[in-house]
């Protein structure tokens, strides 16, 4: 094939054949000239010096080819083959240049990367993060997701709250209850636990609750009117949230809340009574 190229008989190569043949005939040395030799100085390449070659590769972990690749003032000819066949080859002597060219480049090439120990530490790494953000228990779970139950909350748990602890999120508390995140931080499943505690039961919203509303409501003159009637109602209560109950466009309603107002609107029609009577 080689003969077929330099003929012109066979215009087209694979760039690694090419790339092959060229590196294998740099590495050949010059032919000489007609009446004189060109040869270099050359040693021989007994045992200590391949041991002191083979040392070095093994340290670094670099094969001859990985050795020469980028590197700067190499010698003419040197190539990963010609270090090859000093191992491999026949080859019982080197070029002065070639040896200590490649025994240089060996020794100050840094240790290779200890696999082996890479992979204990990131699994020493994973086992850790495992301990600090351990499994969720299905103890917990049920815990949790009858908290959720109970309270109708989820996303609103944490709202306005300035004590969250650093990267607890609604999301997060939703990916726990659905078992998209099966681990987390003690501490985060200790302060949500605590939020629920504190959060109020959530029941349905009844037809007698939104009859009390209605009625107070058509007596007061509309919804924002029975706002300024009742004593001390609640920061979250709005006109908007009384047409949310009313219209049943909430799932529930805290418990707390639904016997303020049907409370609170006993006391607007009973006042309504007392004015007619």
């Amino acid at each position: 094939m080689i003969g077929y190229w330099l003929s012109g008989k066979i215009r087209t190569a694979k760039p690694a054949h090419l790339d092959f043949v060229v590196e294998e005939w740099s590495g050949l040395p010059d032919k000489p000239l007609p009446g004189k030799s060109n040869r270099l100085p050359r040693i021989k390449l007994t045992k200590d010096r391949l041991e002191a070659l083979a040392k070095e590769r093994r340290r670094s972990g670099k094969a001859a080819r990985a050795l020469l690749r980028g590197a700067k003032d190499k010698p003419q000819g040197l190539n990963a083959g010609i270090i090859a066949n000093w191992f491999h080859g026949p080859t019982k002597a080197a070029r002065t240049d070639h040896y200590e060219y490649a025994l240089t480049l060996w020794r100050n090439a840094p240790d290779k990367i200890d696999k082996s120990a890479q992979a204990r530490k990131r699994k020493a790494k994973v086992q850790a993060m495992r301990e600090a953000k351990p499994l969720i228990p299905d103890k917990i779970l049920q815990k949790l997701r009858a908290e959720r139950e109970r309270t109708g909350q989820v996303g609103t748990l944490l709202k306005g709250r300035n004590d969250i602890p650093k990267g607890l999120s609604a999301n997060m508390i939703s990916a726990w209850l659905s078992r998209a995140s099966k681990s987390a931080y003690p501490k985060h499943i200790d302060y949500v636990l605590e939020r629920y505690a504190e959060a109020d039961s959530v029941i349905a919203i009844t037809d007698r609750l939104i009859a009390q509303i209605e009625r107070a409501s058509a007596h007061a003159g509309g919804h924002k009117k029975i706002l300024a009637m009742l004593q001390n109602p609640p920061a979250t209560l709005t006109a908007a949230k009384l047409s949310r109950i009313v219209n049943r466009y909430d799932d529930g309603i805290a418990e707390p809340l639904a016997l303020y107002l049907i409370s609170e609107c006993e006391n607007i029609l009973k006042s309504q009574s007392d004015n007619e009577e």
